[in-house]
């Protein structure tokens, strides 16, 4: 690189975070901690910083493209990352605190709404321009997307939260959520490579 692009890449926010953030990583997982420290560190704290990085990075982004379409689809995906930050933030108690009912279904309903927004976002389709257009007017598309995710949360959370608190505050109804709503936009990326 040039020293004026050099100059240029230095001067972005992300980079510079980015590289703090690596630096990080690397000394919890170079230093001396135990097993369990380093577990905690993992499950309650490596992410936020890298989806709050993420965030920053599409925000800044965002600014700088000029079609409106494909700055749309890159908001929704702000807009989704965002409501995952956020259930991972708020929600999430200390290591040492249980955690409860009401906080792990506030917490499952914001990562719920991460989901129909990122399909909503891969629906926008920017990259094919003016042929999907008819497409992203429909309104029952994000209306089904939203009605399937709120029915797969009274599917696997609601019954396990109402009937069997402890079933509920283990991974299991929590996995096997996820693990549909990842199927789920899976086949959606999968769908949108073939009709691109």
């Amino acid at each position: 690189m040039s020293p004026p692009r050099l100059n240029q890449f230095w001067q972005n926010i992300i980079v510079p975070l980015s590289l703090f953030w690596l630096l990080v990583l690397l000394f919890v997982y170079f230093c001396p901690l135990t097993e369990s420290q380093r577990v905690v560190f993992a499950e309650f704290y490596a992410d936020q910083p890298l989806r709050l990085i993420l965030m920053l990075g599409l925000i800044f982004g965002i600014s700088r493209i000029g079609d409106p379409r494909e700055r749309r689809f890159w908001r929704l995906l702000t807009v989704a990352f965002a409501f995952w930050f956020v259930g991972d933030i708020a929600f999430q108690p200390p290591p040492d605190a249980q955690p409860t009912v009401a906080l792990g279904l506030l917490e499952d309903l914001l990562f719920l709404v991460f989901y129909p927004l990122f399909l909503i976002a891969l629906e926008q389709r920017p990259h094919q321009g003016a042929l999907a257009e008819g497409r992203r007017q429909s309104c029952l598309l994000p209306l089904g997307i939203i009605i399937f995710g709120l029915a797969c949360f009274c599917y696997f959370m609601l019954p396990a939260a109402l009937l069997d608190p402890e079933r509920y505050l283990s991974a299991v109804p929590t996995y096997a959520y996820f693990v549909v709503l990842d199927l789920v936009v899976m086949v959606q990326l999968f769908a949108l490579s073939f009709s691109s």
